[in-house]
């Protein structure tokens, strides 16, 4: 599987992908939580997208979502922005990220992230996996977050960008982050 240094790169070889209908990074939305779950079990999209609109996850639907991830081979971006997964659902997600090996780009954000969450994350990423792209906007994450995070930056050579904007990283964090 290629590569991509830059979203811009990874955006620009996407664009002429075998799905038309595209949203927001060329990312397909799924119209509902069934239609995306389907579509990650039965490795139909490269991007997939599930929208605030279909509101906060439940755990079973975390777990559902988990499975099919475990599974899928096909998808590169998944979006679970503004769903609420939290601590617990970054955890499912992040063992099912064990298993998959084709997932690229994750965004997280919006997802009522604690110290747990982020150790999850840490935790995972510290191990091989291809993902390159981690979007962790608005979680609020602090100066002790982003200590977890500089611990799986030292330790990741794979990860391309992580998003942390909206977050209350003060100095002594971003130092923390600029170190690992």
């Amino acid at each position: 599987m290629a590569s991509f240094r830059t979203m811009d790169a990874f955006v620009e070889r996407c664009t002429y992908s075998d799905y038309s209908l595209i949203f927001h990074y060329l990312i397909k939305p799924a119209q509902t939580f069934s239609k995306g779950i389907s579509s990650l079990r039965h490795n139909e999209l490269k991007y997939i997208d599930f929208p605030e609109k279909l509101g906060p996850f439940t755990e079973d639907d975390i777990e559902t979502l988990g499975t099919a991830l475990a599974h899928n081979r096909r998808c590169v971006v998944l979006c679970v922005n503004g769903t609420g997964i939290g601590d617990d659902g970054v955890k499912i997600m992040m063992d099912a990220l064990a298993r998959n090996q084709t997932l690229l780009a994750i965004n997280l954000g919006h997802s009522n992230l604690k110290l747990p969450g982020l150790r999850h994350i840490s935790e995972r990423l510290q191990r091989d996996n291809p993902l390159e792209w981690l979007f962790l906007i608005n979680n609020h994450i602090r100066d002790d977050g982003a200590q977890i995070l500089s611990e799986m930056l030292a330790n990741n050579s794979q990860l391309v960008e992580i998003g942390l904007s909206y977050n209350r990283i003060a100095d002594a964090g971003a130092i923390s982050l600029s170190n690992g």
